[in-house]
């Protein structure tokens, strides 16, 4: 065998710095800080911009999240720092998660009609919705330092300040109307009172007079009501667990702010079935652990409704001077 191809080579090279290996390693530190601290973070900028494109100029809805990850094997979003701001109500999440259970078979499902099929018997109603309290829920979600704040300013307020800020003669005759009706329900003439929409048409339930005359029927109604429910419904019920919750309730225009603290809560969001013509109603059922309700005066309160009514209404008048009062 010949050896003429074989060189000698020491133990011991000699150890040169070798630029290219400490690029690759401040890229490998860099790209592993990123994704351990910062990835979330720009991920829920990103997810949050886009839902704030489309929720502020459509509902005037600000949405921001400092933090967000999502874990699909585990079915899990979790979440640091979520604000919601919106007309009537502003709240603050430090930190919590949502668990959807995919993995469930059997779970609760809301007491509507539209949700299944209706057992006939009696009883076999009673057995059904015990089984189904039974059940767990679908969605779980998990909070840790929540602050609510709620301002009063739902459409159906706005309806009743625009109402008494300009003159609106279908609700005067209406309100004349039932002032002047509220012992028997029936005017002088024996025609039977009514109340009237913004548009004057009359409000209350249909009669089934009614559906005969257009050709329908009340099963019709009431399919097609089923039909129409939020799509929201669809995740009902849901199951909430807070630690260290608290509320804050009123606006500039009540003298008093509700304030509500509670060391944790838990409960759920449901949905059933009711005895008038609306086609659902929502449920809160919750617990408190350790609550404290207290009413504190309003250092921001300027007016009345009545009185924030009159100015948008006619001329400006002053607002009568505040009266402090100590609800300690």
């Amino acid at each position: 065998m010949s050896t003429d191809n074989i060189n000698a080579v020491p133990l011991e090279q000699d150890r040169a710095f070798n630029p290219i290996f400490l690029v690759y390693f401040l890229i490998c530190t860099a790209l592993s800080i990123f994704f351990l601290l910062y990835f979330n973070r720009v991920f829920a900028w990103f997810v949050g911009h886009g839902i704030r494109t489309w929720t502020w100029h459509r509902y005037r809805i600000y949405i921001d999240f400092q933090a967000l990850q999502i874990s699909f094997l585990g079915g899990r979003i979790f979440f640091t720092g979520l604000r919601y701001h919106g007309i009537n109500e502003t709240f603050h999440i430090q930190n919590g998660y949502v668990t959807w259970n995919y993995w469930l078979r059997r779970v609760r499902d809301i007491d509507i009609g539209s949700a299944g099929a209706k057992p006939t018997k009696p009883a076999e109603s009673v057995i059904e919705r015990r089984r189904n309290t039974n059940l767990p829920c679908r969605i779980n979600v998990s909070l840790n330092g929540l602050e609510w704040f709620v301002y009063n300013r739902s459409p159906v307020y706005d309806g009743v300040l625009r109402n008494l800020a300009q003159d609106n003669p279908i609700i005067q005759a209406a309100v004349q109307s039932s002032m002047g009706e509220k012992s028997s329900g029936i005017d002088t003439e024996g025609v039977e009172s009514v109340s009237l929409r913004h548009d004057g048409r009359p409000v209350g339930p249909p009669r089934t007079q009614d559906f005969k005359e257009r050709g329908g029927s009340s099963s019709d109604s009431v399919t097609s009501e089923d039909a129409s429910l939020p799509f929201l419904l669809n995740f009902f019920p849901i199951h909430v667990e807070c630690r260290t919750a608290a509320l804050v309730m009123g606006n500039e225009n009540t003298k008093a702010v509700l304030v509500v603290k509670t060391e944790e809560v838990s409960g759920e969001v449901d949905a059933s079935e009711t005895g008038s013509q609306d086609p659902y109603r929502q449920l809160f059922k919750f617990d408190f652990r350790h609550p404290v309700v207290k009413m504190r005066p309003n250092e921001d309160y300027k007016e009345d409704q009545e009185s924030r009514a009159a100015k948008s209404k006619g001329p400006g008048r002053e607002a009568p001077p505040v009266k402090k009062r100590d609800f300690s």
